[in-house]
């Protein structure tokens, strides 16, 4: 099993998360990411199965605080 650092797991999120705003999903893909992060491909792909799992995990993380205070 890989190890997971966290670091290059906030690096990848903080990528994607600043592609999929400035390009949208469908104009970004996972060599960009990767590219973005200063990591290979295929440690990204240890981390994220696919575009779709690390556009999931960006939205819920994003959506996560705002939804939790409309309903306190």
């Amino acid at each position: 099993m890989p190890k997971i650092i966290k670091d290059i797991e906030e690096r990848i999120f903080n990528a994607a998360l600043k592609l999929f705003a400035e390009r949208g999903y469908n104009k970004v893909n996972m060599k960009m990411v990767a590219k973005e992060a200063g990591i290979a491909v295929g440690t990204l792909y240890n981390y994220f199965p696919n575009k779709l799992g690390l556009f999931l995990s960006v939205l819920e993380t994003n959506f996560k605080k705002p939804l939790k205070s409309l309903t306190n």
